[in-house]
């Protein structure tokens, strides 16, 4: 009943100061998980003409959507998102380059979403001692790998914070969590990296290494931004891709509730 009292083809709609708050609102009723926004998403497109003004603006909130990482495989949403609505979709792009740049970028996260083991990493620490990603990962139930920089206010907000969720996951559940932290700012200065280390505290069960300034790596794990977070399992396996702290609670949330389904 709320799509139905709205046109989203009249051009008014982009003239309403709430009309964002009118698609947040409705997308709210969905769970924050990748395939279910997927189908809200879908009503909605059905119904904006592709010619209309309205269309341009409703796609890009929508793919803003699917690219949060507080959306549960929103990786794999992403990737689904663009193939529907860019690839094979009926609406052309009013800009080439624009459509051109979707493909690119689900084809970069496409590419992890097809390795089941993670890429390997092998770099120096502060201590110019290399570190292997996967022979840490063998030492832990899970591994956090994160992709940050220290000068990135978003990663001086968020690293801090995953790793006080990782601190109260492994006292809730009992785990061994590991944290596999790669400094991704070329040309940084060591004591700025240092320093971020000390000053926010992220040295539990920890390794940080230095990503070099020109690094396959970084296209592998399409870290062009930060922070980045991935997990993986104790063979090395990607179990989540581009998580935020509230991705990672629901993840062990989830393995919580099938550890009380399996109790005798």
């Amino acid at each position: 009943q709320f799509i139905k009292g709205l046109d989203f083809n009249t051009n008014k709609l982009l003239f309403i100061p709430n009309y964002k708050e009118l698609l947040t609102e409705y997308m709210g009723y969905y769970p924050t998980q990748a395939d279910s926004l997927l189908k809200g998403i879908d009503i909605i497109l059905k119904k904006v003409n592709c010619q209309s003004k309205s269309y341009p603006y409703v796609f890009d909130y929508f793919a803003q959507i699917m690219r949060n990482r507080n959306v549960q495989n929103n990786t794999e949403g992403f990737v689904k998102f663009v193939n529907t609505y860019v690839e094979k979709g009926n609406c052309p792009f009013p800009q080439a380059a624009q459509k051109t740049a979707f493909i690119d970028e689900a084809k970069r996260l496409q590419a992890t979403l097809s390795v089941a083991k993670s890429p390997t990493i092998s770099l120096p620490d502060t201590a110019g001692v290399k570190q292997d990603l996967h022979a840490f990962a063998r030492l832990n139930d899970y591994t956090l790998l994160a992709f940050y920089a220290p000068t990135c206010d978003h990663c001086q907000k968020e690293v801090p914070e995953m790793d006080s969720t990782m601190k109260f996951i492994e006292s809730r559940l009992n785990l061994s969590l590991g944290r596999f932290y790669v400094c991704n700012e070329p040309g940084v200065p060591k004591a700025t990296w240092r320093n971020f280390i000390s000053d926010y505290k992220i040295t539990s069960n920890a390794v940080h290494v230095e990503l070099p300034n020109i690094s396959d790596i970084r296209t592998q794990y399409d870290a062009f931004t930060n922070p980045v977070f991935f997990l993986l399992n104790r063979e090395g396996e990607i179990v989540a891709r581009r998580i935020s702290p509230t991705t990672l609670r629901k993840f062990f949330a989830e393995i919580q509730r099938q550890r009380i389904n399996t109790k005798p």
